[in-house]
């Protein structure tokens, strides 16, 4: 069929804030919007998605435009058709309805799912439950089809990023929907609703948030004595044993990435910087530098040669333990990036010093993890074994010298023989036995 002379910017009929219209701008194919309209009866970008090359040479479109055509649409949607390959659609449940809210995997079936858009409502009144490079999350309702609703974290693209973060927002989803552990946020599913232009990641939620802003908050500080922080190191350590198992490098593990879901249960989160290795490697190199490092967790090699491995993890780690023990402080707060990475390495070899309520058996290990060799660190199996081992000592108070504790079960900060015990949050003090 003869190509359809081409028609002009003024020519095209129709309301411009269609979403085919707009596609069809991004490709420079605009003036096409008529002829996909009446004679292929396309009417939304969804239904692009059954035009084969027939009938863009129908319509009209040289070779040069129908190869534009398709690698447009490849650019802005490819990366769905492999999402919807990984997950699956909810199907119906016998379960009874409820209006209960749960939080709890338990609540919810394995699978993960490939979720309706209108099944989920997003809280945008509320403050947003965090922000990364390229999206933003938010407090969200699941209403499941077996007529349960879900509290829920959703993360969403942001305009801005939409078209050139999806293959990002792809690997991070990839990731989360292979992991499958009590200490790793766990994954309900994603939205893909091409209509809408809606690209999103529905998460379980933590009620608490991040375990950085437990610690900054003094009305919850309580909740989170020397002798929690240490099962709640033990639990990060043990969720990532299971990445490092897997094959994956998290490259950005801090405090305020493990996600509070109880006083006693923390879990890491935000894979969005997380890698997988390939087979038989054990590092990887990065040539980009558009993205910000965060200094303060880095091991010298990923700071200068911009390698990241299981060890530059175990650093990472390191410093995230000594934001739990100092309660939530900056590490490195008056350093410049620059000024870290001198600090850090040699001649100086700088390390940050031993929190006031961390245990010295503690610091010990985060010593070891921040060797400057990265051979000479612990790995995370060792860690989860040492730090179990290194669990502070408790005693029951005899008596107190700043207020009513006696018969308390109290931790030895120091975990020394002395019979005197000192109170980690509220700095009591008294003897014990």
């Amino acid at each position: 069929m003869q190509r359809q002379p081409s028609k002009t910017k003024m020519e095209v009929v129709g309301d411009k804030n269609n979403d085919l219209f707009e596609f069809l701008v991004g490709a420079e194919l605009e003036m096409y919007t008529n002829a996909f309209k009446e004679t292929l009866k396309v009417n939304s970008v969804a239904q692009l998605r059954d035009v084969d090359k027939k009938d863009l040479q129908i319509v009209g479109l040289s070779r040069p435009e129908q190869k534009r055509f398709k690698r447009y649409y490849d650019k802005r949607f490819g990366t769905w058709s492999k999402l919807k390959k990984v997950f699956k659609r909810e199907t119906d449940s016998k379960a009874a309805p409820t209006d209960r809210l749960p939080t709890s995997p338990a609540n919810v079936g394995r699978d993960r799912h490939l979720i309706p858009s209108d099944a989920i409502t997003i809280n945008y009144r509320a403050e947003p439950l965090g922000k990364g490079e390229f999206g933003i999350v938010y407090r969200g309702v699941w209403r499941r089809e077996d007529g349960q609703r879900i509290q829920c974290a959703v993360k969403t693209l942001t305009k801005e990023r939409f078209e050139t973060a999806q293959s990002e927002f792809f690997k991070e989803a990839t990731i989360m929907c292979s992991m499958e552990h009590d200490n790793i946020v766990r994954l309900y599913g994603i939205v893909l609703d091409l209509c809408l232009g809606s690209l999103m990641m529905v998460s379980e939620l933590a009620p608490l948030r991040s375990l950085s802003d437990c610690l900054r908050d003094w009305n919850q500080r309580p909740l989170f004595p020397v002798v929690i922080l240490c099962d709640l190191v033990i639990q990060i350590a043990s969720g990532m044993e299971y990445l490092d198992s897997k094959g994956l490098v998290h490259r950005d593990l801090a405090a305020r990435n493990i996600l509070v879901f109880s006083p006693t249960l923390v879990k890491v989160s935000d894979f969005g910087l997380t890698r997988a290795l390939g087979v038989g490697r054990t590092y990887f190199k990065t040539a980009t530098t558009d993205r910000k490092l965060p200094f303060a967790w880095c091991a010298p090699e990923a700071i200068n040669e911009f390698v990241f491995t299981s060890a530059t993890d175990v650093w990472s780690f390191a410093v995230t333990m000594w934001e739990m023990f100092s309660y939530g402080e900056q590490p490195w707060a008056t350093y410049s990036g620059e000024q870290i990475r001198q600090a850090i390495g040699p001649p100086m070899y700088h390390r940050l010093e031993r929190p006031r309520f961390c245990p010295f058996s503690h610091y010990r290990i985060m010593h070891e993890c921040w060797s400057h060799k990265p051979k000479e660190r612990p790995t995370f199996t060792k860690l989860c074994h040492v730090l179990q081992e290194a669990k502070p000592e408790q005693r029951v108070a005899i008596d107190d010298v700043d207020g009513d504790v006696v018969h308390n079960l109290m931790t030895l900060r120091l975990v020394t023989s002395s019979q005197y015990w000192k109170n980690p949050v509220t700095t009591m003090a008294g003897s014990a036995r």
